[in-house]
């Protein structure tokens, strides 16, 4: 898929950035990097200034680090170990964040001599890697490391499976980099945006939303209660930590009947919570999130599937996103998916619609999502139509032929939906 090849391409020419500059200045000290929606980016600490002059320097470097096509090798290891693994790398701010990792395992990135912990997969040499390119250098929020406050220089640049494709992004170099969900919010005045570093050293953003931003959100709740309840869904509203978990509590409460239980549910954000400047609401967790359950017999499966697949179909469209269906499904079911979907449908055991949005050669991200499993005497249909109101605000954000103003009428769109 294009989200994995991507995704991969660019962890690894944030590697390459990352080697590149520790082969002309070694005593840089590297913080971290990562992907991109559209391209990849390293942080550092630079013990001399560094100017956009030393682009092509560092790029070379990254070509010549390729052209060696290097074996990149995956190492997994306990926070602790790979703690210390970092350290005697002289990679101390890596070495840090490990341990601040809630996960039993931590990836380290080697090729060569350079070591990286990464988040993903990654190419497996480095001449894999052959259309890339250097865009800037920008400075980030200071880092204050056991008192000591650091200047914090991000490099980014974008890279592409081939060239063709590199061409097309630097004819639309600006619109690209500026197509940003926050960046819009705040052109709208949606939001007001404060950019700092959490106690634990990473960037955050914290978001103060205006009337404006409060009311667009307003019409998208009332827009999901108005298109959940002219599906059949009866509205509730639990309190357990985890959504699916209390629906399954609320169904075995309710009284029993023959009929299909059509419940859904949006859950209004917890307090607190960080967002990060590059993901935004795409993977923030603190967020308005719908989630619906159908709970129903065998005989009433085939008629819940279908009427849920076209109620879902219709949340991209209704918005005017762009976007790919990812399906799976049992032999049973498959030809019903097909037919319905109009794509070729995986053979799996698992039933499984994913409507992926997708912005030009960016990464498909995750939008209405349906899963069906067998559950107790009977069957469970998970649907979510926004997965959460703040990601779908973002999708529409973000689509890129859409200039500020007809991002406006989209929005203003969603009120007289509303009505």
């Amino acid at each position: 898929m294009v989200e994995n090849s991507l995704s991969q391409i660019r962890l690894t020419a944030a590697a390459l950035l990352a080697a590149a500059v520790g082969d002309y200045a070694p005593q840089t000290l590297k913080i971290r990097g990562g992907k991109t929606s559209w391209g990849f980016y390293y942080d550092f600490i630079f013990l001399a200034p560094i100017s956009e002059e030393m682009l092509p320097f560092l790029e070379e470097r990254m070509r010549q680090i390729a052209s060696q096509n290097l074996e990149i090798k995956i190492h997994e290891m306990i926070p602790s170990n790979a703690a210390d693994y970092l350290l005697h790398h002289r990679h101390p701010y890596a070495a840090h964040f490990v341990k601040k990792l809630s996960i039993p395992l931590i990836q380290i990135l080697q090729m060569g001599e350079f070591v990286d912990p990464i988040h993903g997969e990654c190419l497996s040499h480095s001449g894999e890697l052959e259309a890339f390119k250097l865009l800037g250098i920008e400075e980030r929020p200071d880092l204050n490391f056991r008192g000591d406050k650091k200047k914090v220089m991000r490099i980014y640049g974008t890279a592409f499976p081939k060239k063709e494709a590199l061409k097309a992004f630097m004819r639309e170099k600006k619109r690209w980099l500026e197509n940003h969900h926050l960046i819009w919010g705040e052109k709208l005045e949606l939001f007001m945006l404060e950019l700092s570093r959490s106690p634990d050293h990473f960037e955050k953003v914290e978001i103060f939303w205006t009337r404006a931003g409060e009311k667009v959100l307003h019409h998208f709740k009332q827009l999901w209660r108005k298109i959940f309840i002219k599906e059949g869904f009866e509205l509730i509203q639990t309190s357990g930590k985890d959504l699916t978990a209390s629906h399954l509590k609320f169904f075995a409460l309710r009284e029993k009947s023959e009929e299909p239980l059509c419940i859904a549910e949006m859950r209004a954000p917890l307090v607190g919570g960080e967002i990060s400047p590059l993901e935004g609401f795409f993977t923030a967790q603190h967020t308005h999130r719908d989630r619906a359950h159908i709970f129903c017999s065998k005989k009433h499966l085939r008629e819940k599937m279908i009427s849920s697949l076209k109620f879902l179909e219709k949340i991209p469209r209704m918005f005017q996103l762009n976007y790919e269906v990812l399906a799976s499904s049992s032999e049973e079911w498959k030809v019903l998916f097909e037919e319905e979907l109009g794509v070729k449908v995986q053979t799996s055991r698992e039933i499984k619609v994913e409507w992926l949005i997708k912005e030009g050669e960016c990464e498909l991200r995750k939008g209405p999502y349906l899963t069906v499993k067998e559950w107790g005497k009977g069957y469970l249909i998970e649907l979510s139509a926004f997965f959460s109101l703040e990601r779908m605000l973002a999708h529409i954000l973000e689509i890129q032929e859409k200039d500020l103003s007809q991002k406006k009428e989209i929005l203003s769109k969603i009120e007289s939906l509303d009505e």
